[in-house]
């Protein structure tokens, strides 16, 4: 998918919150989902090549698919 802001390409992945409560988006091809949602540490998330949304409580009961763009930090979040 192409961003609708930059035209940069895509990366398909998910919007997830870990146990402490930060808001974050995981690529699809995390190397290990179950450890990739149980990420805490910013650092680990963005190691993983995931990105870090707000790292404030929420409230979000499972991962919604989504496209992140790195080069403009834009996420579209596909809905139900």
């Amino acid at each position: 998918m192409k961003c609708p802001i930059c035209g940069s390409e895509m990366e398909k992945g998910e919007v997830c919150i870990n146990g402490a409560g930060t808001l974050y988006w995981a690529p699809e091809d995390c190397s290990d989902k179950q450890w990739c949602k149980m990420m805490q540490l910013k650092h680990t998330i963005e190691n993983e090549g995931g990105a870090v949304i707000s790292r404030e409580a929420t409230n979000l009961s499972k991962t919604t698919a989504s496209y992140h763009c790195r080069r403009c930090k834009k996420i579209i979040i596909d809905y139900e």
